[in-house]
């Protein structure tokens, strides 16, 4: 009889502490660069309550935090320099704590048009390491 309640009491004992552990990192994060601005989304976590975003300028980091206690699944990351590779981390959170981060994404925010007379203008853009430049000739414009 003592075997049996002891064993219970270890039982519900992992049970609590299972319950309070820290949720597993975010999968599938993506990135999408925009004009000083990078569009962050992933696959939702089982047991998060919210999401910590980190950023880093060099690989591995040191990572900030820019954004946290986000509730949804896509953050914007605003206010970024231009033409600077930025790289991301996203964990998430519950009442067991931060969980660990998902792996690094990164993005190179741009400016998408000229202003006043930078005629000709060129467009650059990455997809999935792979450059594109896009030469733009357009009259200046006349009222």
């Amino acid at each position: 009889m003592k075997h049996s309640v002891c064993a219970l009491v270890l039982a519900l004992a992992g049970a609590s502490a299972g319950s309070g552990a820290p949720p597993a990192a975010p999968s599938d994060l993506r990135a999408v660069a925009r004009d000083g601005e990078v569009a962050l989304a992933w696959s939702p976590v089982t047991g998060a309550e919210s999401y910590t975003v980190s950023l880093a300028a060099s690989p591995g980091g040191p990572y900030a935090v820019v954004a946290k206690e986000i509730p949804a699944t896509h953050h914007i990351a605003a206010k970024l320099a231009n033409d600077v590779r930025h790289r991301f981390l996203v964990s998430a959170v519950s009442q067991g704590g931060q969980g660990p981060p998902s792996t690094e994404v990164n993005a190179i925010p741009f400016r998408l048009w000229p202003e006043g007379d930078e005629w000709p203008y060129t467009v650059r853009t990455e997809v999935s390491d792979q450059h594109a430049f896009f030469h733009l000739w357009l009259p200046p414009h006349t009222a």
